[in-house]
């Protein structure tokens, strides 16, 4: 069974931001080296669609360390964007939360704590409802967040901005911790139940999601869609799905 061995946040002093970017501040230059989803072959629905959504595993108990040596059997997410090996997301859940383990490869990291999309971070997008809204304006029930390293040290509790969509309250509830490697760093990210509702943690739960790795301001691999293309990033209609499954 998949467990992940406790780490305490650390509050006071922590590196941890949690902060209300301006919508302005989200969007990104299209990056050059993102490419379309390749489409799906004739009769079958896309890989990541609402008819054929990613299936997310459940997990037995999950915190947020860094150490990702208790996801080995987790498969990572599909990458249909990336022309190189960029790095991998892999994705979990259980009654408390949605969880998730990122590896980068890169020689620099580069830390914008204010605007974590402006240098090396992971954007995760959720419509909680699935109601594929239009707009960020037209939905009371999607988000945007960034999860990513700290300029000082090799790991830690990370920087975590809220864009748009969070509570507050509910938003300093996050969690984000990661570490440096040979290859670059490894993150790790939870976003709790409250936060999450009106979406129940069970199996057949079906999310809006989408995610952009940025590195140094540019999005090297997304899940479903390009953040950058027609405000894409505020648009949950074009996002992929993801389904909690055993």
């Amino acid at each position: 069974m998949f467990r992940l061995i406790t780490a305490s946040m650390v509050l006071a002093g922590a590196a941890v931001m949690i902060g209300y970017a301006q919508d302005q501040a989200a969007p990104q230059p299209k990056p050059a080296d993102s490419q379309p989803a390749a489409s799906a072959p004739a009769g079958e629905k896309k890989l990541g669609s609402k008819d054929n959504p990613v299936k997310v595993s459940q997990i037995k108990e999950a915190t947020v360390d860094g150490d990702l040596k208790e996801w080995n059997d987790v498969k990572p997410l599909p990458l249909p964007f990336a022309k190189k090996d960029a790095g991998s997301l892999k994705l979990a859940w259980t009654k408390d939360g949605l969880f998730g383990a990122l590896t980068v490869k890169t020689d620099e990291i580069k830390v914008d704590a204010q605007n974590p999309w402006a240098g090396d971070a992971i954007e995760v997008f959720i419509e909680k409802d699935c109601a594929r809204a239009a707009g960020k304006g037209d939905t009371e029930n999607a988000a945007q967040y960034a999860f990513a390293p700290t300029q000082d040290g090799d790991g830690g509790d990370g920087t975590i901005v809220v864009a748009w969509g969070a509570d507050r309250d509910q938003a300093a509830d996050l969690k984000c911790s990661w570490k440096k490697t040979k290859e670059g760093y490894v993150l790790e990210f939870s976003i709790p139940a409250k936060v999450l509702k009106p979406a129940k943690l069970e199996e057949g739960t079906k999310l809006g999601f989408n995610f952009a790795l940025d590195k140094a301001g540019k999005a090297a691999e997304q899940f479903f869609s390009d953040k950058d293309a027609d405000a894409g990033y505020a648009s949950p209609s074009t996002w992929g799905v993801i389904v909690l499954d055993k």
